[in-house]
């Protein structure tokens, strides 16, 4: 199944969580035309990740400035 990229969504504590809704090319062609009820073999998925401290960095390390977390990657060889 081709998933596209529908919404993203970044919530705040406490749930901390990273969003995204993906759906098939029928759902796409279904929001672009802004058709209610969603036709036979619309597939809409909601993916959600929770935002967890890393225990180990590898390969990386951290500045902690207020209200923000960046991190600093370096690539493998």
């Amino acid at each position: 199944m081709k998933a596209l990229f529908i919404a993203p969504a970044h919530e705040s504590p406490p749930l901390d969580e990273l969003r995204v809704v993906v759906g098939n090319p029928v759902a796409m062609a279904a929001i672009e035309k802004n058709q209610l009820p969603f036709s036979d073999g619309t597939i809409l998925v909601k993916l959600a990740w929770k935002h967890v401290q890393s225990a180990a960095c590898w390969g990386c390390c951290q500045a902690l400035v207020k209200n923000h977390d960046f991190v600093f990657t370096r690539l493998a060889p």
